[in-house]
């Protein structure tokens, strides 16, 4: 084999190499943008309950409030339609 074969068949070798680097590195690439987007699914749905939950909390508040301001209404109603007690003794 000449200098120039031997320097080819080299050079083959290292391309070879660095071939199956390659394909080694882009699959964990590949193994880490997998991973990436479960984390991102994940945080979405775990985004989704909170923010369902939040929404779930503020009408629970809005209900509450409304059946405030409707006892509020009834109880001062009651209070001004009503003649003291002691009246019923005379």
């Amino acid at each position: 084999m000449n200098k120039r074969q031997k320097k080819k068949k080299d050079i083959e070798k290292s391309i070879a190499e660095i071939n199956r680097s390659l394909k080694i590195i882009n699959q964990e690439i590949l193994d880490i943008e997998i991973v990436e987007s479960r984390n991102c699914l994940a945080t979405n749905k775990e985004f989704s309950s909170i923010k369902k939950a939040i929404v779930d909390q503020q009408e629970l508040t809005y209900a509450l409030s409304e059946a405030l301001a409707e006892l509020q209404d009834y109880v001062l109603n009651d209070l001004t339609n009503k003649r003291p007690f002691w009246q019923f003794w005379k």
